[in-house]
C-alpha cells in the first residue's frame, strides 16, 4: 500500500517535487532562477537588468561513458570584452548537496572570455596575461585537468560545457551544488591612485539535485505513526497498537512487531514502513503489515476456528 506525504522534505531549496525522472546509467536535471529584480532605467526611458542574470542551469551525467554536461543560460546576452575576470563557478558532488569529497567534479569557467565573439573559449588569452589559465576544470584531490569543450549559443545568452573521462565514470554524481557568476580584479595603479584588488559575487544559483534526490531516513518514531495510521484503516483500535520492538532493513525501511487488544480480540504480528519516490519525484510512504486476531474468549472455550490473519503487502 502506497501513500503521498502531505509535507515534501527539500534540501538546499532544491525541489524534489517535478525532479526529471532518470535512468540507472543517465541522469539530468535543471533548475531555474528568477530575474533578479534590480533594475537600472536609462536616460532614454529604457530599463536594463543587471548582466550576467541567470535563468536556468541544466545538468545531464553519463555514469558510464563518464561524459558530464553542463547549461548555464542567461536572461539578457553575456556582455564581452571586459577588462575585469567574470568566473562561472559550481561544484557537482556524489555524497548529497552538502559535503566535498574526492572526486567530486569542480568547474572555474572565464566567462568573460567565452562572451567576446571570434576567440575560441580555451586558448584565448588575456593580453599581459597568456600564461595564465583562467578556465579549469578538475576533479577534488586528483592532479591533472579534466579535458572539456565549451559551446556558446549564437545569441550570447548561453554556453554549453562537456566534459568526457574515464575518470569521470561510475562516480554516481548526485548534486549541483550553488553556483555562481562573478568578477574579480587585480591590484593597480594608475597617474591618479592605486588600488587593491577583488572580487564581487554579480549573481548565483541554488543548488540541484542531479536526478531523483536519495531517500530520507525513516526513523523509529516515523514509522510508529506511520504503522499505526495503516493499522487503524482497517482493523479496530489498530490506531493505539503497541509497537514492541523495531529492526532497521535499509536506510528507508523499518520493520516491526506490534501487538494490541479490543474487547475480546487480540491482536499481534509484525508490518513494515517504507519509502519510495514517484517519477515526478514525490515521496511517498509504503506499508506491508501481517496481523494474527485471535479471540479469547473463544480460545479460552477451547473451540477451534478462534484465529484470523490479516495480510496487506
Amino acid at each position: 500500500m502506497r501513500l503521498c506525504l502531505a509535507v515534501l522534505l527539500a534540501a538546499v531549496s532544491a525541489s524534489l517535487c517535478g525532479a526529471d525522472a532518470a535512468s540507472a546509467d543517465t541522469r539530468t536535471a535543471s533548475k531555474t532562477d528568477p530575474r533578479d529584480t534590480e533594475r537600472h532605467e536609462q536616460l532614454d526611458g529604457t530599463v536594463r537588468y543587471d548582466s550576467w542574470d541567470i535563468e536556468r542551469v541544466s545538468a545531464g551525467y553519463d555514469d558510464t561513458a563518464g561524459t558530464l554536461t553542463l547549461t548555464v543560460r542567461f536572461y539578457d546576452p553575456m556582455p564581452g570584452g571586459f577588462i575585469d575576470q567574470h568566473e562561472y563557478q559550481v561544484g557537482i558532488s556524489h555524497d548529497g548537496c552538502f559535503t566535498t569529497e574526492k572526486g567530486d567534479f569542480n568547474v572555474s569557467l572565464d566567462t568573460g572570455e567565452i562572451a567576446r565573439p571570434g576567440l575560441d573559449p580555451l586558448l584565448a588569452p588575456t593580453p599581459g596575461f597568456e600564461d595564465l589559465k583562467r578556465s579549469m576544470v578538475w576533479l577534488t584531490e586528483l592532479e591533472g585537468d579534466v579535458p572539456y569543450t565549451v559551446q556558446v549559443a549564437a545569441d550570447l545568452r548561453e554556453f554549453t560545457l562537456t566534459a568526457s573521462h574515464p575518470a569521470l565514470a561510475g562516480r554516481d554524481y548526485q548534486c549541483v551544488s550553488a553556483g555562481e557568476v562573478g568578477s574579480s580584479w587585480g591590484a593597480g595603479c594608475n597617474t591618479a591612485t592605486c588600488w587593491d584588488g577583488g572580487t564581487l559575487t554579480i549573481d548565483r544559483h541554488r543548488s540541484f539535485w542531479l536526478g531523483d534526490p536519495p531517500l530520507p531516513r525513516l526513523t523509529n518514531a516515523a514509522t510508529r505513526r506511520y504503522l499505526r495510521t495503516a493499522l487503524g484503516r482497517e482493523l479496530p483500535r489498530g490506531r493505539h497498537a503497541a509497537v514492541i520492538g523495531c529492526a532497521r532493513q535499509t536506510v528507508a525501511k523499518v520493520r516491526c512487531r506490534v501487538a494490541w487488544r479490543s474487547g475480546r480480540m487480540s491482536y499481534k504480528g509484525r508490518g513494515s514502513i517504507w519509502f519510495t519516490r514517484e517519477n515526478d519525484g514525490s515521496l511517498m510512504w509504503n506499508y506491508a503489515y501481517t496481523i494474527r486476531r485471535t479471540d479469547r474468549t473463544c480460545r479460552a472455550a477451547g473451540r477451534s476456528g478462534c484465529s484470523r490473519t490479516f495480510r496487506v503487502t
